[in-house]
């Protein structure tokens, strides 16, 4: 006998109440249905159902039989689906979130071509530095620079960023050039606040770990307001490269210190840990890998 169909009709019997409702929704006759489930009962060697004149209800047993027969017919849609989706592009919506300052500078190009290679997904980019929560909000994957302790997101590592202390020139003419960390009291740091424990700079040169408290002037939650702030004199500012590098290039800030920087930072992308990896979810973490595999920031 066919295991499956039989679950599936039991299935059908136990929540419907009924044989002919059962069979009305398997598109079978009543007979067949009732057949199915007693050539079930017979290789199981147990009654599955209560049959009477008026209703049908499931035993003890049965009921049990039927809560593990649901759980198999899911898991074998999952896994249906889950072939389908290696072989077709996919569609629906994927939603993605990232920081403003990386995702402006570095994605709008990548995620115009993923798109043009799967023209029938829609995606929603949302870009913010605030921390979302995935699943509570409903993203599919998000872009995030750290180095993630304990997750229950699956992370896959992108690429790595590496930030730097700089200054403006007529700021350093000003102050003087800080040759130590201890130096840096007599400066005015500019502090980036957009996690808590961010305006900590955590310095490490030849002399090891220093810590430094940055934002008692400025503090900001944005990289691009913090380099403009850094490039009009205003003080010194951690960041990284990826903003840093065309503000360095047009000589508008310059290097401080660059014996002394934080350490490097993974950039991740990750999406929930579920059991069955969306196709829309699975294309775009392989062509993000793709995309950054020899970058560094």
């Amino acid at each position: 006998m066919d295991r499956i169909k039989a679950m599936e009709v039991l299935v059908a019997v136990v929540d419907r109440g009924g044989f002919t409702p059962a069979a009305d929704a398997l598109g079978i006759t009543r007979a067949s249905a009732s057949k199915i489930v007693q050539q079930l009962e017979d290789v199981l060697g147990v009654r599955l159902l209560h049959r009477t004149t008026r209703r049908v209800s499931p035993t003890e047993i049965g009921q049990a039989y039927c809560e593990r027969a649901k759980g198999i017919l899911a898991e074998l849609k999952e896994a249906e689906a889950l072939a389908q989706q290696q072989s077709l592009q996919p569609t629906g919506t994927l939603r993605i979130n990232a920081p403003v300052s990386f995702g402006i500078l570095n994605l709008g190009q990548v995620v115009a071509e993923f798109m043009a290679r799967h023209p029938a997904l829609r995606v929603e980019f949302d870009l913010s530095d605030r921390f979302v929560d995935l699943v509570d909000e409903g993203y599919d994957a998000a872009i995030r620079i750290a180095n993630l302790g304990d997750t229950s997101l699956v992370a896959r590592r992108l690429a790595t960023s590496h930030a730097e202390l700089v200054a403006a020139p007529q700021y350093l003419k000003r102050f003087g050039m800080p040759g130590h960390p201890r130096d840096l009291k007599d400066h005015i740091c500019l502090g980036y606040g957009a996690h808590p424990g961010a305006e900590l700079w955590r310095l490490h040169g030849p002399d090891g770990e220093h810590l430094v408290r940055a934002g008692e002037r400025l503090s900001t939650n944005n990289g691009d307001f913090l380099a403009h702030a850094a490039a009009g004199a205003l003080g010194i500012a951690l960041l990284p490269g990826f903003i840093a590098r065309p503000h360095l290039e047009q000589g508008r800030i310059v290097p401080v210190m660059p014996a002394y920087r934080p350490r490097p930072l993974d950039i991740n992308l990750v999406y929930p840990g579920r059991r069955y990896l969306s196709a829309k979810v699975r294309l775009f973490a392989e062509f993000m890998s793709e995309q950054f595999r020899d970058v560094t920031f």
